[in-house]
């Protein structure tokens, strides 16, 4: 990592001695353009150094194959946001006055993101779907399901989690707003600037955005049950097992993954039965050390199914992730 940093200063600073002489809009330009390279650059040569062979995804698919669209499909939606969101600033910039100012300076900070991440994620996606698609072909499991077991599984799922309760509720959990709005009220008079009255009004507006946060939180996790339903109704009802992970839902979960990886495995006996996995996920954190999600996904044992299935995956299992839990 030292090395790819001391390439990429050396490799700036190059550019900059060789366009010191060039128009100014051809030298932004071209900085912009080696800025962009040389962090794509340092992107991908870290997460190649830093993924361990085990994590590594098989994506050979043959030629023939069509590959699944399941992570591109959310890439080409944040390039429609970021398209708007580029329209608006350069649409201000044509305004007289400062606003185009501070308009441009969003617009280039909006379009020098949007050139890092957008090829990142359209490239760490299409290998997850390469790597779904390949889990396809060459599954250890594979279980399809009819219309009517899926549609039942799809109800019973969306009945779980429509039956857990809310995590935060204004009227139930006031007190620990309370608390919060009295620390901002309070750095406010203490240490805002100008009279009583912008103190306080500053402080209402800090604790305004507080609560409104909050509760657009609640309501996203109110729409959970409405999101799981639609998810499941455009999802193909199969369950892919295999070397690389489990591929359910429209979506891959690794086994061991740079980020994902799996820690138990058991029986579900709620009607209908199911497998119950155990994931966990590293979250970066950019205010200390990285956080860990837990992730649960039940998997629908079909009617057909007999014990030879689970035998075989619980065998497949042990020799991939020997440290996982295992009670099947």
């Amino acid at each position: 990592m030292l090395l790819l940093i001391g390439a990429s200063v050396c490799i700036i600073i190059v550019t900059v001695n060789l366009i010191q002489k060039l128009p100014l809009g051809v030298q932004l330009g071209v900085l912009f353009a080696v800025i962009v390279l040389v962090t794509l650059g340092m992107i991908f040569s870290i997460t190649a150094v830093t993924v361990p062979k085990s994590a590594k995804l098989n994506t050979a698919v043959p030629i023939d194959v069509p590959i699944l669209n399941l992570r591109r499909r959310h890439v080409g939606h944040w390039l429609k946001v970021s398209a708007v969101y580029c329209a608006i600033c350069a649409g201000v910039c044509a305004l007289p006055g400062p606003p185009r100012y501070i308009a441009g300076s969003l617009l280039v900070v909006g379009a020098l993101l949007a050139s890092v991440m957008l090829p990142t994620a359209y490239l760490m996606a299409r290998k997850f779907d390469r790597a779904a698609t390949t889990l396809t072909l060459h599954p250890w499991l594979h279980w399809h399901y009819s219309p009517q077991e899926w549609q039942a599984w799809s109800a019973v799922r969306v009945e779980r989690i429509a039956a857990q309760p809310a995590t935060f509720t204004l009227r139930r959990d006031w007190r620990r707003i309370l608390w919060v709005s009295v620390g901002l009220l309070g750095g406010a008079l203490l240490l805002s600037p100008g009279g009583w009255g912008f103190r306080i009004g500053w402080a209402a507006f800090c604790i305004a955005m507080v609560i409104g946060f909050v509760e657009l939180a609640a309501w996203d996790a109110r729409r959970a049950p409405d999101k799981l339903r639609t998810q499941l109704q455009q999802a193909a009802p199969d369950a892919y097992l295999g070397d690389d992970g489990l591929l359910c839902d429209d979506r891959l979960l690794t086994w061991l993954g740079a980020d994902v990886y799996l820690t138990a495995v058991s029986l579900d006996e709620r009607a209908p039965r199911s497998l119950l996995m155990q994931f966990e996920k590293v979250m970066p954190n950019p205010y200390g050390a990285p956080q860990t999600v837990k992730i649960s996904q039940n998997i629908l044992i079909p009617a057909g199914s007999d014990a030879a299935d689970l035998s075989v995956l619980r065998q497949a299992l042990a020799s991939r992730c020997p440290k996982a839990t295992m009670a099947l």
